[in-house]
């Protein structure tokens, strides 16, 4: 997955995007978050990390979370999953929590 993200990056490099994944330190999270809420970044391309300070963004995901807690933890109102038709059993279980 971290190499997912930074190969995403690198392909939409003329957008003004960062990238962040759980080796990330603590410290660098936080100013990449303030950067986004500043607007110096528009958009944030991330591992399954959850940047609590950005609560009202948009996120869309487009890899498949493994279990509810990962799910939950993701799911909000402003949240859009990308599902491929292969992905619609494990999603429906993860739906109904099982």
């Amino acid at each position: 997955m971290k190499h997912a993200c930074a190969a995403l990056k690198l392909k939409t490099s003329q957008y003004d995007i960062c990238s962040m994944d759980g080796d990330l330190l603590p410290r660098k999270r936080d100013i990449l978050v303030d950067q986004l809420r500043s607007g110096e970044f528009k958009h944030l391309v991330t591992t399954d990390i959850k940047p609590s300070k950005l609560r009202d963004s948009l996120v869309v995901m487009y890899d498949i979370p493994s279990c509810l807690k990962v799910y939950k933890d993701r799911d909000r109102p402003s949240a859009v999953s990308l599902v491929k038709p292969s992905d619609e059993i494990r999603m429906k279980r993860i739906k109904k929590g099982t």
